[in-house]
This record gives structure tokens, C-alpha cells and sequence, in this order.
């Protein structure tokens, strides 16, 4: 799967999400850490509400939700130490 078609999935997934939660938009987006489950690669992203399953597979959440970018950027170098994300 290429990176561009795997984004388009997690964006689509996230979107789902979104949609299926009523009153969303009203709720604060908080910072998480996302892990590739393909390639263990993790980045961060604000969102404004994660579903605790994505049902293609594609990504899960390694950490969050945090209030501000630093926090969440905090954890993924953890992760990185730790071994579980790939360091980019």
C-alpha cells in the first residue's frame, strides 16, 4: 500500500469517526500520537475526536489525548526509545 493511499485511509477512518459522534464539533480537538501499523512509523495530529478502532487496521493510537503539541511530541520520542515507533 502506497503512503498516499494509507493517508487517505486514516483520513477516511478519522472522518468516520467524526461523523458517527454527535456533537462533535463542539468539543475541543486534543493532540495525539498516531502509529503506522504497517510500517511503526508514528506522527502527531490534532483531532477533534478519535474513535478507539479503526476498522481497516491501518493505525492506532500510541498516545493521547494531550493539550498541546509538545506533550504529544514528548511521547512519541518515548515510543521512539522505547522501540515501538520507527525514529524518522
Amino acid at each position: 500500500m502506497s503512503a498516499s493511499n494509507a493517508m487517505s485511509l486514516l483520513y477516511l477512518c478519522l472522518l468516520a469517526a467524526i461523523w458517527a459522534t454527535p456533537g462533535t464539533a463542539q468539543e475541543q480537538a486534543k493532540w495525539f500520537v498516531l502509529r503506522d501499523q504497517q510500517t511503526g512509523y508514528c506522527r502527531t495530529a490534532l483531532l477533534p475526536k478519535v474513535a478507539s478502532y479503526c476498522p481497516h487496521g491501518f493505525a492506532g493510537i500510541a498516545g493521547g489525548p494531550y493539550d498541546t503539541e509538545e506533550q504529544a511530541l514528548d511521547r512519541q520520542g518515548v515510543l521512539g526509545i522505547q522501540g515501538a515507533c520507527q525514529q524518522g
